[in-house]
């Protein structure tokens, strides 16, 4: 069985700007893994577009 892990977030939440979708085929931790291993990519790529482009935090309400 072919497993796709696929997870798609956006941020800032108050105010969207980015959507970033991530997808993994066949990842060699299997299906049991899924909200680990698409969840951390989706934080990498997150945090480095928040640092790249100096995007603040929301402010909390």
């Amino acid at each position: 069985d072919d497993v796709i892990h696929t997870f798609v977030g956006f941020f800032p939440a108050s105010n969207p700007k980015y959507i970033v979708l991530v997808k993994m085929d066949r990842p060699q931790w299997g299906k049991e893994a899924a909200s680990y291993t698409v969840t951390l990519a989706f934080r990498e790529v997150e945090q480095f577009l928040i640092n790249y482009y100096n995007i603040p935090p929301d402010e909390e309400q």
